[in-house]
């Protein structure tokens, strides 16, 4: 029998049923966030010269990636849907340090759970309005809840990719996370 076939059988005989947005969304979040945490613990395990290399990837070092996933959810959680009046964002002209990065992380996780925790049917469908860009590149967008939850959690899945190629660089093991942790998967396995 091919993998192929062994996967379709497990998932027929595990009788998986259809799940709502609202439970997968707060489900991959708290995935996100058990993530999120695994990384920093990883990135604040390595030297600092291997921590702030500019390694040319899409933000130079492997601490500027954990910090942009940081910032887009401040900018879009706290700032945009919460609208909370929040006055230390990310310092743009220096690395943080350890606790900076520990606080960060810890913000940014009661900004998601303020979200998800109040999530209804209707308030999937809310618009916000932002702007994108610097200077002569500037947009204005308006996104509804629902699509700013997936693509805050694409754009740290792109980027917990991208550190993951940045650590078997650095001969590292990622501490990578299987979906098949999540609380969501681990409860279909009952």
């Amino acid at each position: 029998m091919s993998c192929e076939t062994a996967y379709v059988v497990t998932i027929l005989e595990r009788d998986r049923g259809v799940v709502d947005e609202i439970k997968l969304m707060r489900s991959w979040s708290e995935w996100a966030a058990e993530t999120r945490q695994a990384y920093l613990d990883a990135i604040l395990k390595l030297p600092p010269e291997e921590r702030h290399r500019n390694r040319g990837a899409s933000f130079p070092s492997v601490q500027n990636i954990y910090e942009h996933i940081l910032g887009a959810h401040i900018h879009w959680y706290e700032h945009i849907v919460l609208n909370w009046k929040v006055e230390d964002n990310l310092p743009e002209d220096r690395e943080l340090n350890d606790d900076e990065l520990r606080y960060l992380t810890a913000r940014v996780n009661k900004a998601v759970d303020e979200v998800m925790n109040t999530l209804t049917p209707e308030k999937l469908g809310k618009t916000y309005k932002a702007e994108w860009g610097k200077g002569d590149k500037k947009v204005n967008v308006e996104e509804c809840l629902a699509d700013i939850i997936w693509h805050l959690l694409e754009e740290q899945t792109q980027h917990i990719g991208e550190l993951n190629a940045l650590f078997w660089q650095m001969d590292r093991d990622p501490p990578h996370r299987e979906w098949f942790s999540s609380s969501l998967s681990m409860s279909k396995r009952k």
